[in-house]
Order: C-alpha cells, then sequence, then structure tokens
C-alpha cells in the first residue's frame, strides 16, 4: 500500500514539474533585465536578444530562436561570480531549441553574453547592450 502511494506521488510530481517550470518570468526580473538587447541598438536588422515574459529570443536578421520555459540563475557561476554579474537566464527544453543569456553590469548599463566571461577577449564584441525602447 505504501508503494502505491510512493509511486502515485512520484507520478504526480513528474507530472508538475513541467507546468512550474512553463511558469512566466517572475515580474521582478522582467522589470530588471526585460527588454531587447543589441550589438548596435540603431541597426534594426542587425543581431538582437530579447528577454520577455515567456520566452527568450535571438534575432539576426529574418532568423530568430526561440527558447521558452526561462529558469533564472543568481548562482550561476557558483560561490565566486566574474565581476559585475547580474544574472543567468537559461531557457528551452533540448540543446538545439535553447539559449543561454549571461546578465551583466558596468559603466554603461546592463549588457548580455551568450556564454562566458566579460574579461575574455572574445566576448568583447558579443554584447549585447540594452536598447532603451
Amino acid at each position: 500500500m505504501y508503494k502505491l502511494g510512493a509511486i502515485c506521488s512520484l507520478i504526480g510530481a513528474i507530472g508538475v514539474t513541467p507546468a512550474v517550470l512553463a511558469d512566466p518570468l517572475a515580474p521582478v526580473y522582467l522589470e530588471k533585465y526585460g527588454g531587447t538587447y543589441a550589438k548596435n541598438c540603431d541597426d534594426a536588422h542587425g543581431e538582437r536578444v530579447s528577454v520577455l515574459e515567456e520566452r527568450l529570443t535571438f534575432t539576426d536578421g529574418e532568423v530568430e530562436s526561440v527558447a521558452e520555459d526561462i529558469l533564472p540563475s543568481l548562482s550561476y557561476w557558483g560561490r565566486m561570480p566574474p565581476e559585475d554579474f547580474e544574472i543567468a537566464l537559461l531557457a528551452g527544453d533540448a540543446p538545439d531549441t535553447s539559449l543561454m543569456f549571461l546578465v551583466y553590469r558596468d559603466d554603461e548599463g546592463l549588457f548580455i553574453l551568450f556564454d562566458g566571461r566579460p574579461d575574455d577577449p572574445s566576448n568583447d564584441g558579443a554584447r549585447f547592450r540594452k536598447c532603451e525602447s
């Protein structure tokens, strides 16, 4: 009898997990980090990333990648995060349909990297700055 109850609880928990992950991004994170970021905000056809309530997007001209089920992570780097690290936003359920935005802040404001630390020279041109509107 107890085994049956444990199995039912496990099945119920597994069934609930996707619904929990599918919740929209918490308003506190959306207010602070939501919006559109670009390498050049004046270039309407350039690369852009967006943090929206229910998805992350990457757009490069006509091509758009969309990842849903956003999971914010303040402890992505563990106990020793890089200087100016704010949050990691992970979304998607498979490697080919997922996006990861690492949000940092410097003297110019918020910026997003796809992966890595901002002090890595290979990331200098990959900074997506928050656009004002």
